[in-house]
């Protein structure tokens, strides 16, 4: 919506309106007591301003705004600040309020008239730059703040050109949250979660984020994003993390203080030698790799389903593909609910099934199964070829399917979860194998402690081409899913042999691929619980400090050693409790970030929190890439690192706390101009030495006169000068 350009003549009187201001009411400072005290009469004589003493004490002159905006002057932040009677600026605030109501020329059709035209005018500015309307109430809320704490003159010479706000984005708002989040890490350990990405318009980005504890909270921010050229290679990517975040002497600290790092198993990200992961631990040998355990779960239910009859994932693709691609074929279906006594907002529709999304076959599954009775009306009345898919065996099959995939997705999807730790994540790991083993065999611990469990599950050989007895399998199995009994009751149990047995086979490559992807041998998942006090053996926590010297230093050893033999006698005779909160019991956290326990223990809490840090997934990273194509979108393709890391800085700190503007933005933004000029003086002085060597040239030389300098002008100009001619090339350069 496009507003006419004013005639000069109305441009004429807009100026001459502008000029017309209330002059200085003394009635009205001498009636309210906080005015009478700090406003007088302009001290240059203008009728029309006043003098504020408050504002003119910090700035060693008269600071006389206009009398029409006193109100604005005396809310703004600059007077609020300086003023030390808050009581008295709030109650002159009220008089003059209550004033401005009773003196209003406005009547009530007059104040509802502008009101609507407001809304018009930000509604038309919500379409025409096509903003979702949720960002009205945003925009509304910067229109009052501005309104309360600035005065009218200092937003009608405002500016803003899209060269300046780039420059604010990236090298003032952007730059300064990125250096705090370094700062973060230079000062205690960290672990990285790496994850590359691509967008559909052409650039390629690998994006790092940190996971530590700053207070008594888990922190995961990103770090950086590092543009990716045509060369991908595991070297390739190790140059440039070297060089963004551990080269010199802060990068050397980083590399100190990082313990871990998590990415999906990519050639060029977890390949044993060339890979990424594994020469930035050659570089740092404390540093501990993992491969994202959520995605090594999603990988070993991927494998697992393959010991299903072929029919199952053909019906789960087919059904999904029917009702994906026809709306007509779901409003057809919604229909058949509808008539058979399901209300309108309970219809359901199958999902897509997706082929690299993540368990995307147990969510068709499940819905098909849910609907199984109305899908067999609607094929019954379509006279389609999938009718042939639903009969009782396949029913079974199907719900045998999502009973031990949904157990996978469930796991996976707790290790999906941002701020947890290995005193939460080893024991998940470990009852998700049991889970599966216990399955397949009787007790095997008749002759064994019970704390040695899982390490006689692990030892055993679990093999595909044995047969265990099935109808004990098939007792265990309805032991830990009840919804299997209705199946199994009504016959008997060598009527669903094939199927116990592909249940049976899908237990056996589940408990071997986790024996291939999990390291279940490594330290920190077999002894996982001496992060809680409950736990706590000085043994292996001597071990763990042995382990991580770059966190207990060789010299540290003994007093770390000495502060274990403390706290262990402490717990064996339960003085410790008396010390820590109650919560402190069950949450690690807690306990290790508890001041009484960090002036008592410091060696200790400062190894727990390295240790509670350690990675166990880059989940938090898939998460950034989804806010990642929020931002970078088709009306803004051509944004450059630089800004697209600044939106995501800013993004995810709107996450947790409202962005306030740091003195170290401001200072930023003072500098980042200064450069500039420095050049364009430089070059000033550059193109008068120029003009001195054009006038030494021997005359009697080939070259026309002005043809030597002309070409090599122009090119220092377009360089050095781009306020004078190369604005737009500018601002290209940012964005």
């Amino acid at each position: 919506m496009k507003v006419n350009p004013l005639s000069n003549e109305l441009k004429q009187e807009v100026l001459i309106d502008k000029k017309k201001h209330s002059d200085y009411q003394e009635e009205i400072v001498k009636g309210i007591p906080y005015l009478a005290k700090n406003i007088n009469k302009s001290i240059n004589g203008d009728p029309k301003r006043f003098h504020c003493k408050i504002c003119a004490v910090k700035s060693n002159e008269a600071h006389e705004p206009y009398w029409d905006n006193l109100t604005t002057h005396i809310n703004g932040n600059s007077h609020r600040i300086l003023c030390k009677d808050e009581d008295g600026r709030n109650e002159a605030l009220r008089l003059l309020k209550e004033r401005k109501k009773k003196k209003s020329s406005k009547n009530k059709k007059e104040q509802e008239l502008i009101n609507t035209e407001l809304k018009f005018k930000f509604a038309s500015f919500i379409l025409e730059n096509a903003l979702p309307f949720s960002f009205i109430e945003d925009l509304t809320e910067l229109f009052r703040d501005i309104a309360q704490n600035y005065e009218k003159e200092d937003y009608e010479n405002f500016t803003l050109s899209k060269t300046t706000m780039t420059k604010i984005s990236n090298f003032c708002i952007g730059a300064s949250l990125k250096e705090n989040i370094l700062n973060d890490l230079l000062s205690t350990p960290f672990s990285l979660m790496m994850d590359e990405c691509s967008d559909p318009y052409g650039d390629s980005y690998l994006a790092i984020m940190a996971q530590y504890v700053k207070g008594t909270k888990f922190q995961t921010k990103l770090v950086t994003i590092i543009e990716l050229e045509v060369e991908k290679t595991g070297l390739a990517l190790y140059e440039l993390v070297t060089k963004e975040l551990f080269s010199g002497e802060k990068g050397a600290i980083l590399g100190q203080n990082c313990m871990g790092i998590c990415s999906d198993r990519g050639s060029n990200m977890l390949a044993k030698r060339k890979g990424l992961s594994n020469r930035l631990q050659k570089a740092f040998p404390h540093v501990y790799l993992v491969h994202d355990y959520s995605h090594g779960y999603n990988l070993i239910g991927k494998n697992a389903a393959k010991v299903f009859p072929s029919i199952i994932i053909d019906m789960i693709k087919d059904i999904s593909n029917h009702f994906s691609y026809s709306c007509q074929n779901l409003a057809k279906l919604e229909e058949v609910q509808i008539q058979n006594g399901v209300l309108k907002y309970k219809v359901k529709t199958i999902p897509r099934y997706t082929k690299v999304r993540w368990f995307s076959s147990l969510l068709t599954a499940r819905r098909i199964l849910q609907l199984w009775d109305f899908l067999l009306l609607y094929f019954q009345q379509e006279d389609c070829e999938e009718i042939d898919y639903f009969t009782e065996d396949n029913k079974i099959y199907l719900e045998i399917y999502i009973l031990m995939m949904g157990s996978l997705n469930y796991y996976n999807t707790l290790f999906q979860q941002e701020n947890s730790h290995y005193a939460t994540i080893g024991p998940l790991l470990r009852e998700s194998y049991l889970l599966y083993a216990k399955l397949l065999t009787e007790n095997l611990i008749s002759n064994y402690e019970k704390n040695q469990e899982f390490e006689c599950y692990l030892k055993a050989d679990f093999k595909e081409e044995e047969i265990i007895d099935l109808e004990a399998f098939g007792e265990r199995l309805m032991g830990e899913y009840p919804t299997l009994e209705k199946y199994f009751e009504k016959k008997p149990f060598q009527e669903f042999e094939s199927s116990l047995k592909v249940a049976q086979r899908f237990c056996v490559k589940v408990v071997n691929e986790m024996k291939k992807r999990i390291p279940f041998e490594d330290d920190i998942i077999k002894s996982s619980d001496i992060l809680r006090v409950q736990s706590f053996d000085k043994k292996l926590w001597n071990k763990f400090a042995l382990k991580y010297e770059n966190i207990i230093s060789k010299e540290d050893q003994e007093a770390f050693m000495q502060e274990t033999r403390s706290f262990q006698a402490r717990c064996d005779s339960r003085e410790i409790y008396f010390d820590i909160p109650d919560s402190s019991q069950s949450d690690p956290i807690t306990l290790w970030t508890c001041s009484k326990i960090e002036q008592q223990f410091p060696l200790i809490c400062k190894l727990a929190k390295a240790l509670l840090i350690l990675p166990y997934s880059s989940a938090s990273v898939e998460r950034l890439f989804s806010s990642y194509r929020i931002i970078k979108n088709n009306k803004r393709n051509c944004l450059c690192r630089e800004s697209l890391e600044a939106c995501l800085f800013v993004f995810q700190h709107f996450k947790q706390e409202k962005l306030v503007i740091s003195p170290e933005m401001l200072e930023k933004y003072d500098s980042i101009w200064k450069p500039k000029q420095g050049i364009i003086e430089e070059n000033k002085s550059g193109c008068e030495n120029e003009k001195k060597a054009q006038a030494d040239l021997d005359p009697n030389d080939s070259f026309e006169e002005g043809e030597i300098d002309q070409e090599e002008t122009e090119k220092t100009q377009n360089a050095f000068c781009p306020d004078q001619n190369n604005n737009d090339d500018n601002r290209m350069t940012f964005e």
